[in-house]
């Protein structure tokens, strides 16, 4: 599951979106300056929450809409929300139902 988390902070920071783990951090998750660092130093054991992976990707949506830029990095942005989105979507149906 960190590997979605990963593969969107390696390409906003590519793409110029971001410009550090704190920036992507508190802006495109909505957490804490240190939970991207945190998260790597701990991923093993633990994964991003729905509502981060939620966050991620309405950040990403809004970044294309609010943002120019150029063909090739809106597909590639484009893509990127799509991966989150079913990531997220795979977490919400593995979840257990709740009683």
């Amino acid at each position: 599951m960190m590997g979605i988390i990963t593969e969107a902070f390696m390409t906003l920071r590519a793409t110029g979106c971001v410009s550090s783990q704190r920036d992507f951090s508190t802006n495109a998750l909505g957490c804490r300056p240190s939970y991207y660092s945190s998260m790597l130093a701990r991923s093993e054991t633990r994964t991003p929450s729905v509502q981060v992976l939620l966050t991620l990707y309405t950040w990403i949506r809004n970044y294309l809409t609010d943002s120019y830029m150029d063909d090739e990095m809106q597909r590639s942005l484009s893509g990127l929300s799509e991966r989150v989105w079913l990531v997220a979507m795979d977490r919400v149906h593995r979840k257990p139902p709740e009683e």
